[in-house]
């Protein structure tokens, strides 16, 4: 039976959320470049531009907040009572179950067809 490395996978599941992350600056810090290099362009729809983009920054840190309040939430009530409460999340966490599985089948199953015999 062949040994499968697990640190490749942890390594690159790592260098992925680097790799959003620096993908997500790039991309909010060219935005903030365009606003500003066409600001005589835009003329008065430049305050406004500048202002959603604002706006689209401060819905980042809400987003995170939100989040881990809800795994708090979570903690707290066990997964009865949260998913009872929360219908939605159920339905986010069975979404995020079969997307780790497909993961998990494409990287640890050794068979390089598995997702495709197994869709």
């Amino acid at each position: 039976m062949k040994h499968k490395d697990y640190t490749k996978f942890a390594a690159m599941k790592a260098y992925l959320l680097v790799f959003a992350i620096a993908i997500l600056v790039f991309a909010l810090f060219g935005l903030f470049i365009l606003i500003f290099l066409n600001a005589d362009t835009l003329g008065y729809l430049f305050i406004p531009c500048f202002c959603l983009y604002i706006g689209f920054l401060s819905l980042i840190p809400i987003w995170i907040y939100h989040r881990r309040e809800m795994l708090q939430i979570h903690a707290y009530l066990g997964d009865e009572a949260f998913y009872a409460r929360y219908p939605k999340e159920k339905k986010r966490m069975l979404r995020i179950q079969v997307w780790k599985e497909k993961w998990n089948r494409l990287f640890f199953s050794g068979d390089e067809d598995d997702l495709s015999k197994n869709p």
